[in-house]
């Protein structure tokens, strides 16, 4: 009987450790928008403070959603955006025909959904009103687009951001492009105060951001793009003002050795901007005050240095260089991802050799690993560090009021608590992606068999106005939505003795 007892009590402990181990979902969905999984691309997701949940993919077949049918793009493989409520109910479905990749989401207070990505040649979109508007690119070319759209799936603005290569480089007689070697594709878009900020990878030259590009000198015989990180904002309602924020690069236009950013992300709150690269050889970074040159090492038996570099962006520029020893694990993709949290910058992602934020953490033997960091915005000292000491990429990363969350493509995620800086791990799909609005939303999206699977939680007592409440509303103090305390030039919506404001 006591055997029994202890076996009985083993079960009741393995079942309550697989349901600590679920990654939090209220409600889970699907719908499959391709012939074959390969087509799959552009799979994001973003949460809204009232529980809905953006979810972007490619389509190349018909397929209905909230009771429409989403037609065939007849060869082509294109864009689609779905939401769902918090109850995980099929709302509605935009799309864009023609050859386009959304990249990135985010929403902002008000549950508008801003989306970012590329086309090849011509688009035609498509809102839940039926009104139609085309985009014109070039056949040869990949060609940016950032899209404003309404809750209720109206597109209230679009813009394009175009490149060219370099007129001297084209006319060299050395230069012979493929067709998508020269594009801008955006990577991450957010959304902070009356402004969006959007990074891309990019090559050629952007005219109307003033980026340049960079090229490689094949044997004096070819010119070859180079890639180049770049970073703008514009404001939100109308997509004017552009401005440029940053780019990183090769330091040389035209160079006999192969030096980008090998990874990129950036984080902005309450308009200060905290971008991160992790790169090699020779770059320059150039912002809106001034340049910085990096030499990072490379020795003569192939072995290079993989360093992080943190910028902060305001009113002027400071630079933290974190180093690691040169190696020659070449493996790719490295990747980052960058949240803010207090004081503190959440950075999570892959990385190989030695891990630049604390190099007494390596890969060892294994070719590559994830990593979460907390750094103290205010001068970069490292908090603290986690690996998973297992084989695996990073594919995510977000946070919500408690943790950060990081997926990894061996199915696992790791959480750190945003308190104590523990760390735990649950079993989970590899997400493609994840994001939370503070303690209210969660979504997390993945794939499998060119299906594309959505998790949905939403906790209505922890609404715009809940999340906040535990922020000792009368004491005169301005909150953002995250609860983070503002002052009079924050602009947004803001809490102020448990009452919301719109601070212009």
């Amino acid at each position: 009987m006591k055997r029994l007892l202890l076996t009985l009590t083993a079960f009741v402990a393995v079942l309550t450790t697989f349901a600590e181990n679920k990654f939090d979902e209220d409600w889970a969905a699907s719908f499959t928008p391709v012939s074959d999984s390969i087509e799959l691309k552009g799979v994001h997701t973003a949460a809204a403070a009232d529980g809905s949940v953006y979810v972007s993919s490619t389509y190349n077949q018909a397929f209905t959603f909230a009771g429409k049918e989403i037609a065939d793009p007849e060869g082509l493989t294109s864009a689609v955006i779905v939401k769902y409520d918090g109850n995980g109910k099929e709302l509605w479905a935009v799309n864009m025909v023609g050859n386009a990749v959304v990249y990135a989401l985010d929403t902002d207070a008000d549950g508008t959904l801003y989306a970012a990505g590329n086309f090849m040649d011509k688009v035609e979109y498509t809102g839940t009103d039926g009104a139609k508007a085309e985009l014109a690119g070039s056949a040869e070319a990949y060609t940016a687009f950032i899209a404003r759209i309404s809750a209720d799936g109206k597109f209230q603005q679009v813009k394009t951001l175009a490149s060219l290569a370099n007129a001297e480089v084209a006319a060299s007689m050395m230069y012979f492009p493929m067709a998508g070697d020269v594009y801008v594709t955006p990577k991450k878009i957010q959304v902070d105060g009356d402004k969006v900020y959007v990074s891309a990878n990019y090559t050629g030259d952007v005219a109307e951001l003033a980026w340049k590009g960079s090229y490689i000198n094949v044997f004096d015989a070819m010119y070859m793009d180079n890639r180049n990180v770049g970073l703008f904002a514009m404001n939100k309602v109308d997509f004017s003002g552009t401005k440029n924020i940053a780019t990183v690069q090769n330091t040389e236009t035209i160079s006999n050795l192969q030096s980008y950013p090998e990874a990129f992300d950036f984080m902005v709150d309450n308009g200060t901007v905290y971008a991160g690269f992790i790169g090699t050889g020779k770059l320059t970074l150039t912002t809106v005050a001034g340049t910085e040159e990096f030499s990072f090492v490379t020795t003569d038996d192939g072995c290079m240095e993989h360093a992080f570099v943190l910028a902060t962006i305001g009113a002027s520029t400071t630079i933290k260089t974190y180093n690691a020893v040169a190696h020659d694990k070449l493996y790719t993709p490295y990747n980052l991802f960058m949240n803010a949290d207090g004081e503190n910058l959440i950075i999570g992602g892959t990385f190989y050799g030695e891990l630049p934020l604390d190099n007494q953490k390596t890969t060892g033997e294994l070719a590559s690993d994830v990593f979460m960091a907390s750094v103290k915005k205010a001068d970069g000292t490292v908090n603290s560090t986690f690996v998973s000491g297992k084989e695996s990429e990073a594919t995510c990363m977000t946070i919500d009021n408690e943790s950060a969350i990081l997926s990894a493509s061996i199915g696992e995620v790791y959480l750190m608590s945003l308190q104590s800086g523990e760390y735990t791990t649950q079993g989970a799909p590899a997400y493609a992606c994840i994001d939370a609005c503070g303690a209210a939303t969660k979504a997390s999206v993945y794939c499998t068999e060119g299906k594309v699977c959505v998790n949905g939680s939403f906790n209505a007592a922890h609404s715009i106005e809940e999340i906040i409440r535990p922020v000792q509303p009368q004491n005169g103090l301005i909150y953002n939505l995250a609860g983070q305390v503002v002052n009079e030039n924050y602009k947004g919506i803001v809490i102020k003795n448990g009452m919301k404001y719109l601070q212009r």
